[in-house]
């Protein structure tokens, strides 16, 4: 009998101030370069504009993306999906290698002062969502690494059979 795990969970990314200024920005960027070009040679200005709205049409998908949490037999996988088409992993870790797991709230902001945390990522939709959790891995170079999710239920429990007493609640 065999007892594999397998969950998949997807966070949309939502919109913050930063965002939303880089995609402000792009625009601006690329009605700016257009006039410039067009006023200095009028002549090139359309392979400009295309080039320069293509380049502002980029960076704007960019700014939209996802990440997927995949959790296989004991491994938790972290995918950014930039504009739903490519596919980046950006973090992998054994939970072996995993010291402490707990919500994201001051009350278990204590257990992070235990660890030399070296970088602090965050793969959640929002700083203000409210199921937000974090653990501290040993990475791959013995660095202290925290990272800030926002697991479902399916991808807790599963993960929680597997820390055992490294959950804390």
């Amino acid at each position: 009998m065999y007892n594999d795990v397998f969950v998949e969970q997807l966070v949309k990314h939502k919109l913050r101030l930063k965002n939303i200024l880089i995609k402000v920005l792009a625009i601006v960027a690329a009605v700016f370069i257009t006039l410039t070009v067009w006023l200095i040679t009028p002549t090139y200005s359309y392979i400009i504009f295309t080039a320069a709205v293509l380049l502002a049409y980029l960076i704007f998908r960019s700014q939209d993306y996802e990440f997927e949490y995949i959790f296989t037999n004991g491994d938790l996988d972290v995918d950014r999906i930039v504009a739903q088409r490519r596919r980046k992993r950006v973090m992998s870790t054994d939970c072996r290698s995993i010291n402490v797991m707990a919500p994201c709230t001051e009350a278990y902001e204590h257990l992070t002062k235990k660890y030399d945390i070296v970088r602090t990522v965050d793969y959640s939709s929002s700083p203000k969502s409210e199921n937000r959790w974090f653990f501290i891995f040993t990475g791959g170079s013995g660095a202290q690494v925290k990272v800030i999710f926002e697991p479902g239920k399916r991808l807790l429990e599963a993960m929680k059979f597997e820390l055992k007493d490294k959950v804390k609640e």
